[in-house]
């Protein structure tokens, strides 16, 4: 009897309305953990970070994001001599009164070849921009725990523009000390 209420009921749940509650909820416990964490007055090991920022100076990205480049530039410069040899076929097509259909035909097959290649580019493209992404985030995770570790403390936070935090004073604002860390760690410099 419990298991039909519990299928009647789901059934009956309106999902837009149980992703606002999970959502207030969530709110309300990372809400109570803050201010456990922060009416600790003998604990003052925590600290934020703004991600964004760290992630567009940390040194890997930029290197990464040239490599990205150049692939991305190679690719195209391929498309584009598809497409010059698509644009010359159909100049031959359209000046031929009665067009060989071999010529239509190799039109085609080429047109397909463009397509196919440009489908395939671009899922390459978000493979690699993907796994980028990671080996980036994997990078920064290690370092500002490397940082936390280093300098006694407990907590950093990062502060990314989604409400996690949403503002922070700026004398628990790490973000260019963890920048100019991570970038030595990277660089293999302990200066």
């Amino acid at each position: 009897m419990f298991n039909t209420w519990i299928l009647i009921n789901f059934k009956q749940m309106n999902f837009p309305k149980i992703a606002v509650v999970l959502s207030a909820i969530c709110l309300i416990v990372s809400a109570i953990t803050l201010v456990a964490v922060f009416s600790d007055k003998s604990n003052d090991s925590y600290a934020f970070i703004r991600t964004n920022d760290v992630y567009d100076q940390f040194k890997l990205k930029q290197e990464l994001a040239a490599q990205y480049t150049q692939i991305e530039t190679s690719r195209k410069q391929t498309l584009d001599s598809l497409r010059v040899r698509l644009d010359v076929l159909q100049r031959e097509i359209r000046s031929e009164v009665n067009a060989k259909d071999e010529l239509v035909l190799g039109y085609r097959s080429l047109e397909k070849e463009a397509n196919d290649l440009a489908q395939s580019y671009s899922n390459e493209l978000k493979e690699i921009e993907g796994q980028f992404n990671e080996q980036i985030w994997s990078r920064i995770n290690q370092y500002v725990r490397d940082y936390g570790e280093e300098n006694q403390i407990e907590l950093i936070f990062g502060a990314n523009g989604n409400g996690g935090i949403m503002h922070g004073g700026t004398e628990r604002d790490i973000t260019d000390e963890v920048t100019a860390f991570i970038n030595k760690k990277y660089s293999g410099t302990n200066e």
